[in-house]
């Protein structure tokens, strides 16, 4: 199943269509996510994504995940042919946040989180990150556009609710 998830699309170059390329899903669990970024000395991908509707102005925080290059190596079967591993899963729509809370018991009706990876960071919520990068070391703008304090810190946009009382 690809809703919920970040997929990987390998020889879509020599398809003649996207039909033909093959699909590896490499992320699941994921709601929205808009952008990714892999930052040189993190070793992996970090990617955003936004949390559920109706909880309230509060809750559920939207949120910045990562997975090592190590997993998404495995995940797409890199160094050992075509065997892959399955893609981890990042808890939507059974749990959110760094803390791993469930939505609920209309969703998760045992309450259980553990099977699933919590959040790197919690974002706001209803932010609605937009992109994420990592603004380069060595920027090829002269001068560069932010100063060196800026340099390898990931940025995140975000857009702003759409449903919250106080936007």
């Amino acid at each position: 199943k690809e809703f919920a998830s970040i997929i990987a699309l390998e020889g879509v170059h020599q398809a003649t269509s996207s039909q033909h390329a093959t699909r590896r899903i490499i992320a699941s669990g994921v709601r929205n996510s808009v952008g990714f970024t892999f930052a040189p000395d993190s070793e992996g991908m970090w990617f955003t994504d936004n949390g559920g509707d109706w909880l309230g102005d509060d809750l559920p925080p939207d949120e910045l995940n990562f997975i090592p290059q190590a997993v998404l190596d495995a995940v797409l079967g890199v160094g050992n042919g075509t065997s892959a591993v399955p893609a981890p899963h990042y808890g939507f729509p059974y749990c959110y946040g760094h803390t791993n809370t469930p939505y609920g018991t209309d969703f998760n009706p045992d309450s259980t989180c553990t099977a699933y990876l919590p959040a790197a960071v919690d974002l706001g919520p209803h932010v609605a990150a937009l992109g994420v990068r990592v603004y380069p070391r060595s920027p090829t703008a002269s001068p560069p556009a932010f100063p060196p304090a800026y340099h390898d810190k990931l940025i995140i946009a975000e857009h702003g609710s759409w449903n919250r009382r106080d936007p």
